[in-house]
Parts: structure tokens; sequence; C-alpha cells
């Protein structure tokens, strides 16, 4: 299982517009083939960071993902943002998944 990390810093007088496309894309990534679940996240903080948590079945299904449609429209993203986007991804070798995580900041379900 692969657990990604889509870190997204909005420039402050985009953020309501970045929370929104987020939110939009959040059930479109939970759609995709391979992906076990995604979480939109703000940090406790900085109300203009938010990072997507996703879990995925395999690393191919995962880079298949950022090769997709939608992947593109949040990399569309960029200049309404402070910085890139940035990705981080590791390998879950133990655990039940995100269930057994534990992060700082608000996660936001987007359903």
């Amino acid at each position: 299982m692969i657990l990604a990390l889509v870190n997204v810093s909005s420039s402050p007088e985009k953020c309501t517009e970045v929370i929104q496309t987020l939110s939009s894309l959040t059930p479109l990534f939970r759609g995709e083939q391979g992906c076990l679940s995604c979480e939109l996240c703000q940090s406790s903080d900085d109300d203009t960071a938010f990072t997507l948590v996703q879990e995925w079945r395999s690393r191919q299904e995962f880079d298949e993902h950022l090769h997709s449609r939608v992947f593109r429209i949040l990399l569309g993203l960029g200049p309404l943002l402070k910085r890139p986007v940035d990705v981080s991804i590791s390998t879950v070798v133990s655990g039940e998944g995100m269930k057994s995580t534990s992060r700082s900041g608000g996660c936001m379900a987007a359903h």
C-alpha cells in the first residue's frame, strides 16, 4: 500500500477558491482505480496550508493517478498557490492504513 501526502499552500487571497477546488477534486480522486481513501486536511497552524492524505493499493495505480486528468486539474491551481504542489510518497510497511495514522491539523470531509 502507498501513502501519498499532497501538500498545497494557497495564496491568502485565493484560499476560498483553493478550498472549493480541493473539496470538489477529493471525491474524484476517491473514484480513481486503486484509491483506497483520500482526505482533505487543513493545517492547524496555517489556514492556507492543505494536505490531501491518500492511500493507494499499489505504486503503479498511484503513478497512473499522477498522469490523470483529475491530477492535472490539481496542478492547474499553480497560479493560486504560494509554491508548487509538493507530493511525498511512502510505502506502508505495517499498521491498518489511515486508521492507525495520527496527524496534527483538521481533516475536512468532502463527500
